[in-house]
């Protein structure tokens, strides 16, 4: 879950997404594993979602691996905002 933007513009939505970091040794790729919704047009009234929800489609997520998840609002002429973090699984 997450709070929504304290000065929000009046029209906008949510992207949710999970990424696996993959060390390439000087560099780290990021490998997408998860998004929210497809479509990317999640109602900027939603400010929560389980990973996995829809009943296992998305593979659960290998333990012993460093992931991002990104949560991004966009308004209606496409400017966008985002925040992140890395966790361990």
């Amino acid at each position: 879950s997450w709070a929504a933007p304290t000065n929000p513009p009046l029209n906008y939505t949510y992207e949710i997404q999970v990424d696996e970091e993959i060390n390439m040794g000087s560099w780290t790729m990021m490998n997408r594993v998860w998004e929210y919704p497809k479509d990317g047009e999640m109602p900027s009234t939603q400010t929560s979602v389980d990973y996995n929800f829809t009943n296992g489609i998305e593979k659960a997520l290998p333990v012993g691996k460093t992931y991002r998840w990104t949560i991004r609002v966009k308004d209606l002429n496409r400017n966008s905002a985002e925040v992140s973090n890395t966790f361990a699984r």
